[in-house]
């Protein structure tokens, strides 16, 4: 309406003798195409990029989701927005002993929550085992697997080359608990036990950002003690975490984390 009363603004001016009036009549017209094509482009584009919804719509899903109350873990969230409605794709974890009715059930109040926070929302809700391994279920079966090797050293001569190629690598040493002294303090009978905590927030971090729960293995640790006259030296191998956490692309610093646990200890083990 606005660039056709502009055009009869246009025509006037020109019959009542102003020739020019016509040519600027013309550039306002088209300045107002031009910013309208701009702005169908800017929609259009968002559409087809799958524009995250800026309105606080994944925030309020997220608490949508965890307002069902049953045990559940949401996995992932993505939003999309398109036509004024607002597109969720959801994916949780439930107990892997949850049946098939249950699950169901958890997917359907999942998206009734979801629509109620969002109306006219279209929700898909996928539903997945926790493949996690329960570390009671671990302990329960068997010892917590080791990489175990011999120190021909006694265990506080292990400990010590141990933390000194800690300081080595500027690798904080946390703490370095003597199991056996304690015993000792409280009047029981302990062969010489150490175990060292050391480790760097850079590492552990990404980890726990990705699984809360891997944070029961961190810091490293390793365990040297007397095994009846030979000294033994332990730790778990961190590369198996990633079968038992929720890690995703950040399995990688496991991986290295395991060589450098490999590192160290052929460091305090080896002969002189």
């Amino acid at each position: 309406m606005v660039g056709s009363a502009k055009v009869l603004i246009g025509l006037l001016l020109v019959r009542s003798g102003h020739p020019g009036a016509d040519a600027i009549a013309a550039l306002l017209v088209a300045g107002l195409v031009l910013f309208a094509a701009g702005r169908m482009m800017r929609r259009n584009v968002q559409v087809l990029m799958d524009r995250v919804p800026v309105s606080g719509a994944q925030e309020t899903a997220r608490e949508a989701i965890e307002s069902v109350g049953a045990a559940v873990s949401l996995r992932r969230l993505r939003m999309r927005e398109a036509g004024g409605r607002h597109f969720a794709d959801v994916v949780v974890a439930v107990p892997s002993q949850t049946d098939l009715e249950a699950a169901h059930s958890v997917a359907s109040a999942i998206e009734q929550a979801v629509e109620q926070a969002l109306p006219g929302s279209d929700v898909v809700v996928h539903v997945e085992p926790d493949g996690r391994v329960q570390h009671a279920a671990i302990l329960g079966v068997g010892q917590m697997p080791l990489t175990t090797v011999k120190s021909p050293h006694t265990v506080a001569q292990t400990a010590d080359r141990l933390a000194a190629a800690l300081e080595h690598r500027g690798i904080e040493l946390f703490a370095r608990i003597d199991h056996g002294a304690g015993a000792r303090q409280a009047g029981m009978d302990l062969r010489d036990e150490e175990l060292l905590v050391f480790g760097d927030p850079r590492a552990g971090t990404p980890l726990m950002q990705e699984d809360p729960a891997i944070g029961y293995e961190l810091p490293l640790r390793v365990l040297i003690w007397d095994a009846q006259g030979q000294t033994m030296v332990a730790h778990r191998p961190m590369a198996s975490l990633a079968g038992e956490y929720e890690v995703g692309e950040q399995a990688a610093i496991l991986e290295r984390m395991n060589g450098l646990l490999d590192q160290l200890v052929a460091e305090a083990v080896a002969a002189d």
